[in-house]
C-alpha cells in the first residue's frame, strides 16, 4: 500500500490537471479498493467519489476535493507507518 497508493495519487492528480475524466476512473477505483481493504473509510469515499465523477464525465469536483484527497492521504500514510514502526511488529 505504501509503496503503490502515492502512485495513484499521483495518477489521480495528472488526470486532474489534464482535466481527463476518463483517466481519473482506474486509479481513483484502485485507491478506493486498497484503501478500504486498509479500513481507510474516508479515503475510500473520497477516492470512490472520484471514481463516480471520472465515470460522469465531470471533472470538477474530484478537481475541488484534490486537496481533501491529499490531506486525507497523508493521514493514513502518517497512521500506517506508525503502526509498522511499533515495537511489536505491528
Amino acid at each position: 500500500y505504501l509503496e503503490d497508493s502515492p502512485k495513484l495519487v499521483s495518477q489521480i492528480l495528472a488526470a486532474l490537471s489534464n482535466r481527463d475524466s476518463a483517466a481519473l476512473i482506474t486509479p481513483a477505483h484502485t485507491l478506493k479498493s486498497s484503501s478500504a481493504n486498509l479500513g481507510a473509510k474516508r479515503l475510500s469515499a473520497m477516492a470512490l467519489d472520484m471514481e463516480k465523477c471520472g465515470k460522469a464525465g465531470d471533472i470538477q469536483g474530484p478537481t475541488q476535493g484534490a486537496k481533501h484527497l491529499i490531506f486525507e492521504f497523508e493521514q493514513v500514510k502518517t497512521a500506517l507507518n506508525a503502526l509498522l514502526s511499533e515495537p511489536d511488529g505491528n
